[in-house]
């Protein structure tokens, strides 16, 4: 939201991180109905990486 809010929301940044996050979200649905609890988690990590990765990268 925050580089949307920044660049615009059809930036291409905005729409890359869009895209990263969607994945991000697609991956961990697709673990959690498989009940993978280790995948699922490993997932959970991941979109708080990626969120951490966002920041340092502020526009």
């Amino acid at each position: 939201m925050k580089c949307a809010w920044k660049v615009g929301i059809n930036d291409k940044l905005t729409i890359q991180h869009s895209q990263e996050l969607d994945m991000l979200i697609y991956e961990y649905q697709k673990a959690k109905i498989n009940s993978e609890p280790r995948r699922t988690r490993e997932f959970k990590l991941n979109i708080k990486q990626y969120h951490v990765n966002i920041k340092t990268k502020a526009v």
